[in-house]
């Protein structure tokens, strides 16, 4: 797995996906002493779990908990973690249970129409977004006053999903992009390897050089951009939706049109491989060949490099994920909730702060079957981070993305751009643009407008 560790995972529910976690959630119906939005009301939540007073009572009772597909590979972390917690707190207990990746939103939507919601529940931000509407899930800084301090300040405050801004989700692990590139391709281009590209247009200008002075059977980057819509988009400022997320809004913005333009001319000029702008959006094998520019933007991926092309390993240069000035690291994250009909309110909060505290992050993080970075700025700091003991190019990956980390926010916009229906519009446009087929602006204009019609059917 060469791609953001642990697997891309923002995902978004699909439209009937939405409706139906919405629906069954039982928005519609309250009961005695139940929340006042009717969701968690309708599945028996507890009074006290609803309103903004902070939490009281023991520690203690069982408690569920759900991930999305990490028991394969960290059973070994996480057990002896929930025991630590178990023994900690007499009287309380944990159980462990893990989804597949890809079936999170079919279990939620299960869950949530059995009113059967874990006690506390790790998912990515649309999932979360859509428990938040649904009124399933507690608010965590309101139950746990303080909770945020522990956080990257504009990571915790871009991740508030709730009314008022109340936050309803911890945020959890992640992976920072970063660029990578082939030093000596930079060289034979001319390009000075110790001045990467520093935003996308400097991005599109070095890729368009080398296409033009590179050796033949060189190419600059990747054709499929489906990993990189959303960071790049991020990263350039792109004003994806108006303000209240009501309809996308891109075709308008230069930098969207800068990006679209980019692919276009980076296909026509020869930058991009013509067979890789309809294949799988991995450009790590091309790259450990020592035929393409720019990597992948994970860290992670340069493990498999090392590994096996050493020689391409030793060329690598690594900075900072082009972006322009101001802007953010996008966060990629996975978080984790409370389910406002939990029975036992004060061990599942507790828990819930103790998985994402910054000792039990930074002890993940430095599991050797993973490449994660937590979300709490006292783990990013550890020595671990900044002077990584792998001095080649993984260990500057780490340090470089560490510090990118700590300046990281959440952009909603994102909930909605990755449902794949919604991307597969915007990329198909793109893919047109690119063969030549229509101009990057009527591309753009078309994409918008597919993605808009879908848009109202997630909303409806």
């Amino acid at each position: 797995m060469t791609h953001p560790p642990l697997g891309r995972r923002l995902g978004v529910l699909g439209a009937a996906a939405l409706v139906l976690l919405s629906s069954s959630c039982g928005l519609s119906g309250t009961t005695t002493g139940s929340s006042p939005d009717g969701a968690a009301g309708a599945c028996g939540a507890p009074a006290g779990n609803a309103d903004d007073k902070p939490i009281s009572g023991e520690v203690k009772g069982e408690i569920k908990f759900v991930t999305q597909g990490l028991k394969a590979d960290f059973a070994g972390f996480f057990e002896p973690l929930i025991k630590k917690f178990e023994t900690e707190h007499p009287g309380t207990t944990v159980k462990w249970e893990d989804s597949p990746a890809d079936a999170t939103d079919a279990r939620m939507i299960a869950d949530a129409a059995n009113c059967a919601l874990a006690d506390v529940i790790n998912a990515p931000l649309p999932t979360m977004k859509a428990l938040t509407d649904a009124g399933a899930l507690m608010a965590i800084d309101k139950k746990l006053p303080g909770v945020g301090a522990a956080f990257v300040p504009s990571v915790w405050d871009s991740s508030a999903l709730g009314k008022d801004g109340a936050h309803t989700a911890l945020p959890w692990y992640w992976g920072p992009q970063i660029l990578t590139y082939n030093k000596k391709i930079f060289k034979e281009a001319g390009l000075d390897p110790a001045k990467p590209p520093a935003t996308m247009r400097e991005y599109f200008d070095a890729a368009r050089q080398i296409a033009e002075k590179a050796p033949k059977g060189t190419t600059a980057f990747w054709g499929n951009p489906r990993w990189q819509l959303i960071p790049d988009w991020h990263g350039m400022k792109v004003k994806a939706m108006n303000d209240d997320l009501s309809a996308f809004t891109f075709a308008d913005d230069p930098n969207a049109q800068a990006w679209f333009q980019g692919y276009a001319d980076g296909y026509r000029n020869g930058a991009i491989s013509k067979d890789s702008i309809t294949g799988e959006p991995d450009p790590s094998q091309t790259y450990i060949q020592g035929k393409l520019a720019f990597g992948s933007t994970n860290a992670s991926f340069l493990r498999t490099v090392k590994d096996n092309a050493p020689t391409v390993y030793e060329e690598t240069g690594v900075a900072p994920a082009p972006r322009e000035p101001g802007a953010r690291t996008f966060l990629n994250a996975q978080f984790i909730t409370v389910n406002k009909s939990t029975k036992h309110p004060a061990a599942a909060l507790e828990f819930a702060k103790y998985v994402t505290s910054p000792e039990s992050q930074l002890a993940w993080a430095k599991d050797p079957k993973v490449v994660i970075f937590p979300t709490t700025a006292e783990s990013l700091k550890d020595p671990f981070f900044a002077t990584p003991s792998d001095g080649g190019p993984f260990g500057e990956a780490r340090a470089v993305a560490a510090k990118e980390a700590l300046d990281a926010e959440a952009w909603l916009p994102a909930i909605y751009l990755d449902n794949s229906a919604i991307a597969n519009a915007v990329l198909g446009q793109l893919q047109l643009a690119m063969q030549g087929k229509v101009s990057a602006a009527e591309a753009i204009k078309a994409a918008q407008d597919e993605a808009n019609k879908l848009l109202k059917t997630i909303k409806s």
